[in-house]
């Protein structure tokens, strides 16, 4: 036999031997059918008119149920990435195009939860490089989904307790100066207040227990109430003021009703997100 045409079948059965123990190596090899070359998805975020592309891989542990979780869950973080910057990119442009849109509102709507994105993101495709032993797994969304997850979330944020038009209707004791108090810790505690337009009514009404010299003991009733006069919330919060040094009952009126409205506070907090129709 020509020895150029054994040498040519020799070099040839080495690289068939050298890929048949590559791939023998590698335990993941068996887990999808063989393709020609590397899918084209592989490594690329890609965005169209329709859907939003891209991938995640995991290093093999043969075994297929653990690979296939890990490869999937890495595509979808890449694709969480890949969502949140093509989002925040065009509520950029919009922000700069329009001056009625504020940074506030920029920021609630450039966020998207992984939850939402987990919801409708779908694996569309597997593959394995046998070479390295490598698991890959190819996501999608469609812009659909996206902007359903976004007005979805927009309707759950704006039935929220807190994004409600609330309005604070004080009495008795010093009733401005707790009107004013609970304002801005309501405002600090991300609440929307008003004066008009009112679809939540918070009625409080303060009153002296009992005034000394060095004390004074104050009463914070509160209720909450919606327009449509269903009652949210019934309570009421104690104050005291005391001080061992000389200070007036103005100044020791004031710190009891700060006390009572840092308890008022702590509830408060805990109802921000109950949804109120």
């Amino acid at each position: 036999m020509n020895k150029k045409l054994l040498l040519f079948i020799s070099m040839l059965l080495f690289s068939f031997t050298v890929e048949a123990q590559t791939h023998s190596n590698c335990s993941c090899a068996h887990y999808y059918p063989t393709q020609a070359q590397t899918p084209d998805w592989i490594g690329i975020d890609k965005v169209t008119d329709t859907l939003y592309v891209s991938s995640g891989s995991s290093q093999c542990s043969g075994l297929k149920s653990i690979d296939e979780r890990r490869s999937a869950l890495e595509a979808r973080k890449a694709l969480t990435k890949l969502l949140k910057t093509e989002i925040e990119i065009k509520e950029e442009n919009k922000l700069f195009s329009s001056n009625s849109i504020s940074n506030l509102q920029f920021n609630s709507t450039a966020k998207i939860t992984s939850d939402q994105l987990l919801k409708n993101a779908k694996i569309f495709e597997r593959w394995v490089d046998k070479n390295n032993c490598v698991v890959y797994a190819g996501v999608t969304i469609n812009h659909t989904d996206i902007q359903k997850a976004q007005a979805q979330k927009k309707q759950e944020a704006q039935s929220k307790l807190s994004a409600k038009n609330n309005c604070i209707k004080s009495t008795g004791s010093q009733a401005d100066e707790v009107k004013s108090l609970l304002t801005a810790k309501f405002i600090q505690n991300g609440f929307n207040i008003t004066d008009s337009a009112c679809d939540v009514y918070y009625h409080v009404k303060n009153s002296i227990v009992k005034s000394s010299q060095n004390k004074v003991f104050t009463r914070l009733q509160l209720e909450i109430i919606t327009h449509t006069n269903k009652r949210l919330w019934q309570d009421h919060y104690q104050g005291k003021g005391i001080s061992f040094s000389k200070r007036s009952t103005q100044q020791l009126l004031l710190i009891a009703n700060e006390d009572s409205i840092s308890l008022l506070i702590e509830d408060i907090i805990k109802l921000k997100d109950t949804p109120v129709n």
